[in-house]
């Protein structure tokens, strides 16, 4: 399974999605440095760094896994992604990867 998306160089760009089946969540950062696609867990992706025609790049970072689905994130800040699920709001520090709460 995989997505396409654009870059900020305006590349089209195609990603595999993590887990089964499509993402639940996307969210990019204000600045569009970053994308976080998500589903029970969260990819961060740096989007300065991916190339056209890269079959499949790795991820900057891959956050923990949650016990039930995403049903929505964002960034908080530059160094912060919140995630929303049934199992509760985490936030996510993104120089670690490590949950914050």
């Amino acid at each position: 399974m995989s997505m396409t998306t654009s870059s900020s160089q305006g590349h089209q760009l195609k990603l595999p999605v993590i887990g089964r089946g499509n993402a639940d969540s996307i969210a990019f950062s204000p600045d569009h440095q970053f994308m976080a696609v998500g589903r029970k867990r969260v990819e961060i992706w740096d989007m300065r760094h991916l190339k056209a025609g890269e079959r499949y790049p790795s991820p900057l970072y891959r956050l923990g896994e949650l016990a039930t689905p995403i049903k929505a994130m964002r960034f908080v800040d530059a160094n912060t992604l919140e995630t929303i699920a049934e199992d509760g709001t985490f936030r996510w520090n993104l120089c670690t990867g490590e949950k914050i709460q």
